[in-house]
Order: structure tokens, then sequence, then C-alpha cells
């Protein structure tokens, strides 16, 4: 997983309100992002009474944000790499949404399964 430097969070948080960021050494699960009213948020809270510290040199991963299966799909025909959750399985990439799911129908029990899990698409980073 790509780590990033507070500079690059701040960037792409201005770029895209809706990601979500850990520390790279966090564990607990808390989590920095941009609150209804645009404010920095911090585990969830927008942090009015009291600061925030961030150090210029922390370090940062993106929390990946579940999208459909429609959405994955579309990455995957983009040459995106995309997954399942719980799957170990990771679609490169697709030559064609018609071998897509030609594939998977032909496995109903295995469609419908994948058609209700999370889907998530890999960070380019990873990609290349």
């Amino acid at each position: 997983m790509k780590i990033y430097k507070m500079w690059e969070v701040i960037k792409m948080l201005s770029e895209n309100p809706k990601l979500k960021f850990n520390l790279a050494k966090d564990t607990d699960g808390a989590f920095v992002a941009i609150g209804e009213k645009g404010r920095l948020v911090w585990d969830g809270f927008e942090q009015q009474l009291k600061p925030v510290i961030f150090f210029i040199n922390d370090e940062w991963k993106l929390i990946q944000q579940p999208v459909t299966w429609q959405e994955a799909f579309e990455a995957g025909l983009q040459g995106k790499r995309i997954k399942v959750e719980g799957q170990y399985l990771t679609y490169s990439n697709f030559n064609s949404l018609h071998y897509a799911l030609h594939y998977l129908v032909e496995r109903p029990t295995y469609f419908e399964a994948l058609m209700r899990d999370k889907w998530y698409i890999e960070e380019d980073e990873q990609c290349q």
C-alpha cells in the first residue's frame, strides 16, 4: 500500500473530499477526512474545541472505499486492478465486459455472491 506525506494528504483531500486516510502506523482505526462543513475531521469528530496536531513528516495510507460492482467493472475495462472483499482474486483488467460477464454468468452461485460483496479499485501505484 502506498504511503503518503502530510502535504499529499491535504492536496488529495482538497481535490477529493470523500477520501479518508489512516496514519500509516495507526492500528486503532482513527482516520482523517473532510467533514460536512469542510473542516478537517479526525477520527470522525469535527475538532472544534481542541486542536489536533499533525506533524509534517507523518505518513498516511489511503482507506479504500468500496464501489459498486458496475464501477469496479468499468475500472477493470480501463486497465485498473479491481478486487472483491473476502476474495483472493485480483482482476488485472478485462479484455471486454462481455468476457467478464460471460465468465461470471457461467458460475451463477459465484456470480450472485460477487455481486453482493464489496468491490474495490486498487490504487494506481500498485498497478504499475
